[in-house]
């Protein structure tokens, strides 16, 4: 990765190559898992910022052909995102994305909702994502978090990605095409 990023109050710019996750978990795209192969970052435009208590995030970034096998033209893509806590304990979310036709996939727009619930040490979460292509188009997760310590935190989830149920066919956060859990633990080492 490499670019330059510049921070003013509560707003943030980010120019150059870097990873981009959009949506809950990537699920509609994150190219972190290709960081240091071919397809190493993407060139992107990326603001975030804070108004009040919404959250705001807007990218444009250009995936250049034949960094992906599947990619024969360059692929350019724009996204809009905010997430806004309608109560102490809940959050609301919303992302758009555009990406241009490229091989023989017209132009898609991409669209999901997401949602979580804290209570006590647990927080409830999940999303609804489709997509303009005229098939397969739709994806979901819906999953549990629990934090026994300020150390531990157990992550359970359900999720299925249909075909074209993403932004760039392939490069979702999940596995493209399938359904199934996720099951993972974290543990903080840092002795702070």
């Amino acid at each position: 990765r490499f670019g330059l990023t510049y921070q003013n109050a509560n707003i943030k710019y980010t120019i150059g190559q870097q990873v981009l996750t959009l949506g809950s978990l990537g699920i509609m795209f994150d190219n972190s898992a290709y960081y240091g192969k071919k397809l190493s970052a993407v060139k992107a435009f990326k603001l975030d910022a804070k108004a009040g208590v919404v959250n705001l995030g807007a990218a444009y970034a250009i995936m250049n052909k034949g960094e992906a096998s599947s990619l024969d033209q360059d692929v350019k893509f724009a996204t809009f995102n905010f997430n806004l806590p309608v109560a102490s304990n809940t959050n609301l979310g919303f992302t758009y994305a555009h990406a241009n036709s490229f091989n023989t996939y017209k132009a898609r727009n991409a669209y999901e909702l997401q949602a979580d619930y804290s209570f006590g040490k647990a927080k409830l979460f999940g999303s609804y994502l489709w997509t303009s292509a005229a098939t397969a188009n739709k994806s979901h997760i819906i999953g549990l978090e629990y934090a026994p310590t300020d150390k531990d935190l157990f992550i359970v989830f359900n999720h299925k990605v249909e075909g074209n149920g993403e932004l760039i066919n392939g490069m979702t956060g999940l596995d493209n095409n399938q359904k199934g859990f996720y099951y993972i633990y974290l543990r903080n080492i840092n002795k702070n």
